[in-house]
């Protein structure tokens, strides 16, 4: 080598740059128990609240839950009052104007039917048969939502999609615009469970003291409907009776 030229044995070091560690595969039995997996396939971490319980429950709904479920929503619906009002008191006016029973008797069964949920009972069930899977569920609920497990899936309902729920002595059910109506048994619930997930809906605002008020306004539909049956066939008879011949 040329004097002042140092040679390759004693060249300077270069520094390389360490290669970045290997990312681990990812595996669902490395992923946290409070992490679930969204549509696009992302994972997220719920953010706990200490002073909300977390609660999980095997959800196993079966044909006398669906026949809670039909007739609660009749009895506090308006609407379905209104309409059972109307019919039950024309019916009741077709037996106090001893008229033939084959006129009568279908106003009053029809009037009931309506005014229970029953005429609804068997539609409501064979959807539920369409999909037997959605008939078994495993729930998980905290002050961020709920996450469901069903077959080979986790679906996540945030409580914000619940306009509503209520509780009977068999179900909680969340009604909503959004997803399809959720019924929760009590039967695979112990009483724990029951209060902690009672304390979870109140806590996201989703169950109220708005019972009594339901209750009110159906009555009210009910008394309305009974109204128009005594008023419209009155009306009739009056106009009928000023018509000119």
């Amino acid at each position: 080598a040329a004097a002042g030229t140092p040679s390759s044995a004693h060249a300077a070091p270069v520094d390389e740059p360490c290669p970045a560690p290997a990312r681990p595969p990812t595996d669902r039995s490395m992923t946290p128990t409070n992490a679930s997996t969204t549509a696009n396939g992302s994972i997220t971490n719920a953010a706990p609240d200490d002073d909300v319980p977390e609660v999980r429950f095997e959800n196993r709904i079966r044909y006398l839950d669906i026949v809670d479920l039909v007739f609660t929503r009749a009895i506090l619906s308006p609407g379905m009052q209104l309409f059972a009002g109307f019919l039950i008191t024309l019916g009741l006016l077709g037996v106090l104007g001893a008229m033939p029973p084959d006129l009568w008797v279908p106003l009053l069964i029809t009037g009931l039917a309506v005014g229970t949920g029953l005429i609804f009972l068997p539609f409501t069930w064979t959807t539920y048969m369409a999909v037997p899977e959605l008939m078994n569920e495993t729930v998980e609920a905290d002050a961020s939502g709920m996450r469901i497990h069903v077959m080979d899936r986790i679906v996540e309902h945030p409580f914000s999609v619940y306009r509503a729920a209520s509780e009977t002595d068999r179900l909680f059910i969340l009604r909503s615009r959004i997803v399809p109506t959720q019924i929760f048994t009590k039967r695979g619930m112990q009483p724990p469970e029951i209060e902690a997930f009672r304390e979870i809906l109140r806590e996201a605002g989703a169950l109220t003291d708005t019972a009594q008020g339901e209750r009110r306004k159906a009555w009210i539909g009910f008394i309305v409907g009974a109204v128009l049956a005594i008023v419209l066939p009155l009306g009739f008879t009056l106009l009928t009776r000023l018509a000119p011949a």
